[in-house]
Parts: structure tokens; C-alpha cells; sequence
């Protein structure tokens, strides 16, 4: 009785898992539809791929400065500068500059990894300088104090002065 048993169990547990390891017997061929669905997958991860691939901009070279954009309010000049980190897969470091009526120009950085020419869009209410990145409100500048305030955690950061004119030797960390 045992014997008849350990036959069933062997013909239906083991036996197709043995078909599907086995490397005898003729070979296996994909259907169409297998074909048509890995082909699809292939193609939506080179796009995804391809997107990131662009984001990071791996041919700039490190530390290579990129201009982003330009504002004035209330006699206060600002710009946006970014800088190619080291790594070669590395983003970019993304910097906001305000010169005040000092006539020096200070920097704050608003992200350290951050994608090639992000939407940075600078609002202005009194003496508060609202920063929206990619749509999300990161912080506001006080224009009197030179002082930025993270919304995140609510970080207070001084602003630092740089020699010359934007992007000078900018890099600080965030």
C-alpha cells in the first residue's frame, strides 16, 4: 500500500517539476503572446531607463555650473544656478543666489541631489521670498534677515556670501 502511494505522489508532485528542469527533450518555444508581452516589457523599461538616463545628464562633466533662471523683486536680484556633482551618475546640486541692496551676492542650496533644470519658481508676499521646487513649497527666504527656512523640519540656514558673481565657488552643503 505504501508502495502505491509514494507512485501517486511521485507522478503528480514530482513529475512536473522534473518535466520543467529537465534539459531533455525537444525544445520549448515561446507563444506569440509570451513573445508580444516580454517584448513590451523590454520596451517600457528602456523608456523608464532612457527618462532617467536624461534626468541625470551623465555627459555634463563634474562641477560643470548650468544656469537655470532669472528674477528681480523689490530691488532684490535672484538666480538659480546648478553644478554637476562628482560621480558621473550623480545628479545636480541645485543653488538659489540673492543680492541685496549690499551689492554681494549670498547662496542657499536647495537641494544636493536634484534632476537637471528643475521648475524653481520664486513668490514674493512683503519680505517672505516663497521657493515652490517642482511645485512643492520648500522653503521661504527672509529678504531683511538673509535668512532661509526650510518647510521641511523648519530649518533655519544663513545664507552664505560668495566672491564675485554667480555661480563663484559655490558649493556648500545643504
Amino acid at each position: 500500500m505504501i508502495d502505491a502511494h509514494q507512485n501517486v505522489v511521485a507522478r503528480y508532485a514530482y513529475e512536473p517539476f522534473r518535466r520543467v528542469f529537465s534539459m531533455s527533450g525537444p525544445p520549448r518555444r515561446w507563444s506569440g503572446s509570451f513573445r508580444v508581452a516580454t517584448a513590451g516589457l523590454v520596451v517600457i523599461f528602456l523608456i523608464i531607463g532612457g527618462a532617467y538616463f536624461w534626468l541625470l545628464h551623465p555627459w555634463i562633466a563634474p562641477k560643470t555650473a548650468i544656469f537655470c533662471d532669472r528674477w528681480s523683486m523689490s530691488g532684490n536680484n535672484f538666480e538659480v544656478w546648478q553644478i554637476k556633482n562628482v560621480e558621473v551618475l550623480e545628479p545636480f546640486a541645485t543653488g538659489l543666489f540673492i543680492r541685496c541692496a549690499t551689492d554681494q551676492w549670498l547662496v542657499v542650496c536647495l537641494d544636493h541631489q536634484d534632476y537637471y533644470k528643475p521648475e524653481i519658481e520664486l513668490r514674493e508676499e512683503g519680505t517672505l521670498v516663497h521657493v515652490t521646487h517642482r511645485g512643492n513649497h520648500i522653503g521661504a527666504l527672509e529678504t531683511k534677515t538673509q535668512t532661509f527656512r526650510r518647510t521641511k523640519g523648519g530649518q533655519i540656514v544663513t545664507m552664505v556670501p560668495i566672491r564675485g558673481a554667480p555661480p563663484g565657488n559655490w558649493w556648500i552643503t545643504p
